[in-house]
């Protein structure tokens, strides 16, 4: 029997809560505290259009699980970590580069 889950497009209300959910799980996975989203930052996400669906929001929440040190993402932090919806390419970081070009 197939099982139609929309895209996220279609749940625009389930972002924050499956992003705090992957937050949650990566918090645990990698021993450090939960990330926290302000509400400035929830309507960033939100009206993000997510072309890799719920995989692509999950890995934007295990990146900055990961590389930020500050647990509190503000909107000018998570749009660094979103890709331009123009290009096809996934977000590069200034700290990634820099390590790669030395």
């Amino acid at each position: 029997m197939p099982i139609n889950v929309p895209s996220l497009s279609q749940r625009l209300e389930d972002i924050p809560l499956l992003f705090r959910k992957f937050a949650a799980d990566f918090a645990q996975k990698y021993k450090m505290p939960t990330l926290r989203l302000n509400e400035n930052t929830e309507k960033i996400l939100t009206n993000y259009r997510w072309s890799g669906n719920i995989r692509q929001l999950r890995n934007v929440a295990e990146q900055l699980s990961v590389l930020e040190k500050n647990r509190e993402i503000n909107p000018e932090l998570i749009k660094s970590y979103l890709p331009n919806s123009n290009s096809q390419l996934p977000a590069i970081f200034e700290k990634e580069t820099e390590r790669l070009r030395n």
